[in-house]
């Protein structure tokens, strides 16, 4: 997952002019466009969401072990 995030990072800096009105090669914009949607294909997106979810879950857990300490230390 630290490497997608990486990766999207670094398009994100590279494309962020394709996507703006700035003067720009267009064959450059296009290139910077391709790589951004070939990034985020649904396979990716889809890994995201399950890692986002694994990690509200790891929340939810932690939250419920912390209340459960507190209330043993009353």
């Amino acid at each position: 997952m630290r490497k997608l995030i990486q990766e999207i990072e670094r398009i994100y800096k590279e494309s962020n002019k394709a996507f703006s009105y700035d003067a720009m090669n267009f064959d450059s914009r296009m290139d910077a466009i391709k790589e951004w949607q070939m990034l985020l294909c649904p396979e990716n997106v889809n890994d995201m969401i399950e890692h986002i979810k694994y990690l509200e879950q790891q929340i939810e857990d932690l939250e419920s072990a912390l209340l459960e300490a507190q209330e043993r230390c009353e």
